[in-house]
């Protein structure tokens, strides 16, 4: 999240005006705490909440970004990073034999919810952004613009019960500084952070930054500039994948906005410089990447429908070129901006988080979303 004058560059291009149970001995945690210019991607369908047209998966190339935008450059190339640790992905093979991609189960034209509710213990009159669920299901990680935009957390028992808002979430990661302190992406071990901060040493404005630490009981320590990552403009939204493998990102220059990932061979290494994701541009900004456990569906904000809206692809396997984008209908509201979501899966079910100025709390509030099971 971004001050809403420069909110990734929607805002002006969309003329939106934005008005604007405690868990004991947590094991996970200790006690405190767009344009993109190369043009319109097809659309297989619409999602309604039940089941709809099916998705094909579409060839397209990726772009590097120079100094006023990404480039076409072809196919994505050979990653060269700079974490260690890393786990595996299932790429739905067995046997040799690819499934299809699939959302918590369920192919991405069919995605249904049975709950979508406004996250309220963590939502004020401010702008609260940027969720993310710890690896733990139980952890809520947001933004929040005042007093300045810092880290904060929230707490819930069980899926089933309300979240309890914890406050700053200094004392559990180590992450806020006086300056922007934004989106957080956990390894799945909850040892290893890819954090979005403006913080002194950034490259430009908004810098994705790691850091790493011995116990999920301790805040992280020092965090370092991830320098092949970054640019002398924002580099919004880190997503790091399962596997370690891929970082996604939302890169803007001037009020241009899209989608990026950034590649490497093993987790050792450091990352190459993130490509565009081409064929999940369209004529208006993307941002916001969320993706699934398993590497093949993808979750972003887009402008494309003459407003913020959330839309899904799916690929066949990580590093394949990602099928034409849907708009999920079932989380969409139309005049009102739908945007950060993040795909929570964990021991308890599926959830979608997201960000909506429906009605609510505040400016920008948090919103959840069950997936229903098959």
């Amino acid at each position: 999240m971004r001050p809403p004058t420069s909110d990734r560059g929607r805002v002006a291009l969309l003329s939106v005006v934005l008005l604007g149970a405690c868990v004991l001995d947590n094991p996970l945690f200790g006690d405190g705490e767009g344009s993109a210019s190369e043009g319109a991607s097809a659309s297989a369908g619409t999602l309604t909440g039940s089941a709809s047209a099916g998705t094909t998966t579409s060839g397209g190339s990726s772009a590097t970004m120079g100094g006023a935008g990404p480039t076409t450059t072809g196919a994505a190339s050979e990653s060269s990073g700079d974490a260690t640790g890393g786990g595996t992905t299932d790429t739905g093979t067995s046997g040799g034999e690819a499934t299809p991609p699939e959302l918590c189960g369920r192919p991405i034209e069919a995605l249904v919810f049975t709950e979508i509710e406004n996250v309220a213990a963590i939502n004020g009159p401010n702008f609260e952004g940027d969720p993310s669920l710890a690896p733990d299901g139980l952890t809520l990680f947001y933004s929040r613009d005042a007093p300045s935009y810092d880290i904060f957390y929230a707490r819930r028992a069980s899926p089933d019960e309300p979240f309890i808002d914890m406050g700053s979430a200094q004392a559990v990661l180590g992450l806020n500084t006086d300056a922007r302190d934004t989106k957080v992406s956990l390894s799945d071990d909850g040892l290893r952070v890819w954090v979005g901060s403006s913080r002194e040493g950034s490259m430009g404005k908004v810098d994705v930054w790691y850091g790493e630490r011995a116990d999920i009981g301790v805040p992280f320590g020092p965090v370092t500039n991830v320098s092949t990552v970054n640019t002398p403009d924002e580099d919004y939204d880190p997503q790091i994948t399962s596997d370690e493998l891929e970082l996604f990102l939302a890169p803007q220059v001037g009020a241009s906005q899209w989608l990026a990932v950034a590649r490497r061979a093993s987790p050792d290494l450091p990352f190459d410089p993130p490509l565009a994701i081409a064929e999940l541009m369209s004529d208006q900004n993307e941002s916001n990447p969320a993706i699934s456990r398993d590497g093949r569906v993808i979750v972003f904000a887009s402008g494309r429908s003459g407003g913020g809206d959330l839309y899904v692809a799916a690929r066949e396997a990580p590093g394949a070129p990602f099928g034409p984008p849907l708009p999920i209908d079932a989380l969409n509201d139309p005049g009102h901006y739908e945007g950060e979501p993040f795909i929570a899966e964990h021991a308890f079910g599926c959830e979608i988080y997201f960000v909506s100025d429906r009605s609510g709390a505040g400016a920008w509030d948090v919103w959840r979303a069950r997936i229903a099971p098959l």
